[in-house]
């Protein structure tokens, strides 16, 4: 079963606010982060994993893989992680995580890079 978060419109600068859905296996969000675009960023600690929600409410892994952690750049999907927990976007879209479980501070070029 997923679960359903809700994010009032004083938090996204939106009229309507807006609810969607974050996987079930999410067991400790720790973060969350918005773009320019709409999309938000959620950060889950237990699962090593930054996700993705679109405005339309579809949900991807952004970076990591859920369940495996560890310390490894590359491409996103291909990026390790261990106990991300802060996570925010700079004006150029790129997406800061606090790697805590490394001790780092990690930049993701959204769609690209870690």
């Amino acid at each position: 079963m997923n679960a359903l978060l809700k994010l009032f419109s004083s938090y996204i600068n939106s009229n309507d606010g807006i609810s969607m859905t974050i996987p079930a296996s999410s067991t400790l969000l720790s973060g969350l982060a918005t773009d320019r675009a709409g999309n938000i960023f959620v950060a889950d600690t237990e699962k090593h994993t930054i996700y993705r929600i679109s405005r339309g409410g579809q949900t991807y892994i952004e970076a990591g893989a859920e369940g495996s952690r560890g310390y490894v750049n590359g491409l996103n999907r291909n990026a390790r992680f261990h106990s991300p927990r802060g996570i925010t976007v700079d004006q150029a879209g790129r997406l800061y995580v606090a790697d805590t479980g490394n001790g780092k501070i990690r930049v993701i070029n959204i769609g690209t890079k870690t």
